[in-house]
């Protein structure tokens, strides 16, 4: 069964990358090269939609390139290592639970 801290950890992860990937193609990459076109090339509006656009393509190329390059076979690992972990820590403390009930019932 999946655990969905786990699950939580590796999607806030996923999350935080995607936020940054979007800020810094907007606001490093594709604003700065807009305005460049708008104002120092006298493109006007057409530049700030190629800036845009180039904002655009570049996070899809970076998205790309960063789940061709991520080995899904040891994010799983990490993944499975992570519930086997979180599996033993809940036993040993719904073990420690019963022991206190026992001893709470025998007072």
């Amino acid at each position: 069964m999946l655990n969905l801290r786990s699950l939580s950890i590796s999607l806030m992860n996923l999350l935080i990358y995607m936020y940054l990937l979007s800020r810094s193609a907007y606001y490093i990459v594709g604003i700065p090269f807009g305005l460049y076109l708008a104002f120092n090339l006298d493109m006007k509006l057409l530049g700030l939609w190629i800036g845009l656009t180039v904002a655009l393509v570049y996070c899809a190329i970076v998205g790309v390139w960063l789940c061709v390059r991520t080995d899904w076979g040891d994010e799983v690992r990490k993944v499975q290592a992570r519930v086997e972990r979180e599996r033993r820590i809940g036993k040993r403390l719904a073990s420690e639970l019963q022991q206190a009930e026992e001893r709470v019932e025998c007072l």
